[in-house]
C-alpha cells in the first residue's frame, strides 16, 4: 500500500471510531434523560396520588362530619324531642317538625348515594342557606349555618371536583 491509501485508510478508520464513540454516547445520554424522565414522572405521579389521597380525606371527614349533624338534627325532629323543636317554636313552624325532620335526613340520604350525588349536593346547600335566613329571622347569629355550608361545600370539593366541573353528570365518576 502506498502513503496516501494508508492515510486515507486510518482517517476513516478514527471517522468511524469517533462516530460510534459519539453515537455512544449519545445513546447513553438518551438513556439517563429517559431515566431521569421516568423517575421523575414516578415521583410526580406519587406526590399527586398522595395529594389526592389527603384531599379525599380532608372531604370526607368534613362532609361526614356536617351531614352527621344534619341526620341527628333530622332524627331529633322525627322523634319529636323539645330541644330540637324549640328553634321551629320560635318560627312558629313547630307542626311542620316532623316535615323538616324526613326532609334533613332524605337530603343526607341523596348527599351520600352515588347516583343522586350531585343532586343531594344542590338540594343541601340550598337547604343549609334555609338554616341560614331561619337564624337570621330568630334574631341569632348565623354561625351554624354558616359552618355547616363552608364543610359541606368544601367537603365535597375535596372529595368529588369534578362536580364542580362543567361536564354533564354522566361523565362524573361517582366514589
Amino acid at each position: 500500500m502506498d502513503l496516501i491509501s494508508m492515510t486515507l485508510m486510518s482517517i476513516t478508520l478514527n471517522s468511524i471510531q469517533t462516530n460510534y464513540w459519539s453515537l455512544a454516547v449519545k445513546l447513553n445520554f438518551h438513556t439517563y434523560v429517559s431515566s431521569v424522565n421516568k423517575y421523575t414522572s414516578t415521583f410526580t405521579h406519587l406526590i399527586e396520588s398522595l395529594m389526592a389521597k389527603w384531599q379525599r380525606t380532608v372531604g370526607y371527614i368534613l362532609s361526614i362530619m356536617a351531614t352527621t349533624a344534619i341526620f341527628f338534627s333530622g332524627f331529633l325532629k322525627f322523634i319529636s324531642l323539645p330541644q330540637a323543636l324549640e328553634p321551629l317554636d320560635k318560627l312558629d313552624l313547630a307542626s311542620y317538625a316532623l316535615w323538616v325532620g324526613i326532609a334533613e335526613v332524605g337530603l343526607v340520604i341523596l348527599y351520600w348515594l352515588p347516583s343522586t350525588s350531585r343532586l343531594g349536593f344542590f338540594l343541601l346547600c340550598s337547604y343549609i342557606g334555609a338554616i341560614f335566613l331561619g337564624e337570621i329571622l330568630m334574631g341569632e347569629a348565623p354561625l351554624p349555618a354558616l359552618l355547616l355550608g363552608m364543610m359541606i361545600y368544601v367537603g365535597t370539593y375535596l372529595r368529588v371536583p369534578e362536580l364542580f366541573s362543567s361536564s354533564p353528570p354522566s361523565k362524573i365518576k361517582n366514589q
